[in-house]
């Protein structure tokens, strides 16, 4: 189902509004839900959306200055700014608006606009990990995960340069993940894509080609030696990024196939 809020403090206008999207999903056969709002604080204390359709000249806050309020605690809906004035379509590029219609709105492009964003949400949730965080809900694409980790009952998300906390377990969320992601250790999964695009690049530009294979080789002969179920490293410290990326490579690459033999 698609979640949708209308912000319009004309009332008439409102009610059109509402009518034409409710018009344009039912002939489409699109489930949805729509929620119709003249006050913009009632909109931030609400879950997230996936679309919204803002006007901009409201009063005491106005459709941009809620967009940028949205935007700063991560919300990340599909925003569709419908004004009378065209001279905010620049500002609206900073709150990374999906589209800028002026009124009276054209219908066509309307449906052509929602259509887009549903097939677009779609496409998103499946490439995408959705995390609780009390009232707040993050959608974080797959490909931007280096890795996540569990402590005190918490999973630790790790991007670049972002770590977003959440509580779960990596049993439940294991399985749901793409094949792509490994289970190195009990308290890590790892984005494998990273570790071959960052690691090993690492080690052949500090060590050369046949030397990086050389030293994994050796290491992966060592660790395969080792029970991987339930054991500590000790060498992993909490939160080290380079740390759990290495025992991932080494553990990526026995779950792949990878042996001393492979190398010899």
């Amino acid at each position: 189902m698609i979640k949708i809020a209308i912000y319009e403090d004309e009332q008439v206008l409102l009610e059109q509004l509402t009518g034409y999207v409710k018009t344009l999903l039912n002939k489409h056969s699109i489930i949805y839900n729509i929620e119709s709002y003249t006050n913009g604080n009632a909109v931030l204390i609400r879950k997230p959306f996936d679309i919204l359709l803002l006007d901009i000249a409201m009063e005491p806050l106005n459709g941009m200055e809620l967009a940028k309020k949205l935007r700063a605690r991560g919300d990340d809906s599909k925003i569709i700014f419908i004004t009378s004035y065209q001279q905010y379509a620049i500002e609206a590029y900073d709150v990374q608006a999906f589209h800028y219609l002026v009124k009276p709105v054209d219908i066509e492009k309307l449906e052509e606009i929602l259509l887009k964003i549903y097939n677009l949400i779609g496409k998103e949730d499946k490439q995408a990990m959705v995390i609780h965080q009390g009232a707040i809900v993050k959608k974080v694409s797959f490909e931007k995960i280096l890795y996540l980790e569990v402590m005190n009952r918490k999973i630790y998300l790790h991007k670049n340069r972002e770590t977003i906390p959440f509580y779960g377990k990596l049993s439940e969320l294991e399985p749901t993940l793409p094949k792509e992601f490994f289970r190195c250790h009990r308290s890590y999964i790892v984005n494998f894509a990273h570790v071959l695009q960052q690691k090993l690049h690492l080690l052949k530009r500090d060590f050369g080609e046949q030397e990086a294979i050389y030293l994994i080789s050796m290491i992966v002969f060592i660790c395969a030696a080792v029970d991987m179920t339930g054991t500590r490293f000790a060498g992993i410290r909490s939160g080290n990024a380079e740390d759990v990326i290495i025992v991932a490579v080494l553990c990526s690459l026995i779950a792949l196939g990878g042996d001393a033999s492979h190398f010899a």
